[in-house]
C-alpha cells in the first residue's frame, strides 16, 4: 500500500467517523458507514470536502429511496450553518417530495386525507387546524381549509375522484 493510500484511509476513517458522530447528535436514524467508505475508496485523493459530499449524498439517497426516514431528523437540533445547512436542505427536500406524492381520494362529498396525515409535513399542516381533530375524512369546507394552507406553502395536492357504484352505473349509459 502506498503512502498516499495510507493517508487517504486515515483521512477517510477519521473524517467520516467525526461527521457521523456529529450527525448522531441530530438524528435517530443509524446506518453502517461501509457503503460510504467504499465510495470514498474510489477517489485517488480524499479531503474533508469529499468526505462530507459523499456522506450527504448517501443520506440524500436514503431519503429519496424511503421518505419515511425523514421522521428521524429533528431540524431544531441541526445547526443552520456550515456543512449542516446542506443536511437541512436535504431533509426539507425529502419532506416536501413526500408531501407532493400524497393522493387525496374524493368519494361523494368527502375527502380521504389518510395519506396526508401519514407524512411529516401533512401532520404539521393538520396540527394547524386543531378543530379538525384526529380524523382523516373531511367534508368540502374542511378540505378547502387544508388546501388553503397547502397553497400558501405552494404545494398542490392531487385529487383522485372515485365514483360510487351508483355513479359508475349511471355514467355508463
Amino acid at each position: 500500500m502506498s503512502k498516499d493510500n495510507q493517508n487517504n484511509d486515515i483521512i477517510i476513517s477519521t473524517d467520516l467517523q467525526e461527521i457521523y458522530d456529529q450527525y448522531r447528535k441530530f438524528s435517530g436514524y443509524t446506518f453502517e458507514l461501509d457503503e460510504i467508505q467504499l465510495k470514498l475508496n474510489e477517489y485517488s485523493k480524499v479531503d474533508k470536502k469529499i468526505v462530507v459530499k459523499e456522506f450527504f449524498r448517501y443520506i440524500g439517497k436514503q431519503l429519496a429511496d424511503d421518505s419515511s426516514l425523514n421522521k428521524y431528523f429533528d431540524l431544531n437540533k441541526i445547526p443552520a450553518t456550515g456543512i449542516w445547512s446542506i443536511y437541512r436542505k436535504i431533509i426539507v427536500s425529502a419532506r416536501v417530495n413526500e408531501l407532493k406524492q400524497v393522493k387525496i381520494v374524493q368519494r361523494r362529498k368527502k375527502y380521504d386525507l389518510s395519506e396526508l396525515r401519514s407524512t411529516f409535513y401533512g401532520k404539521k399542516i393538520l396540527e394547524e387546524l386543531p378543530e379538525l381533530g384526529k380524523r382523516w375524512i373531511f367534508n368540502k369546507e374542511e378540505y378547502n381549509k387544508i388546501k388553503l394552507i397547502c397553497n400558501k406553502l405552494k404545494i398542490e395536492l392531487p385529487e383522485i375522484i372515485m365514483l360510487t357504484t351508483t355513479e359508475v352505473f349511471f355514467n355508463e349509459e
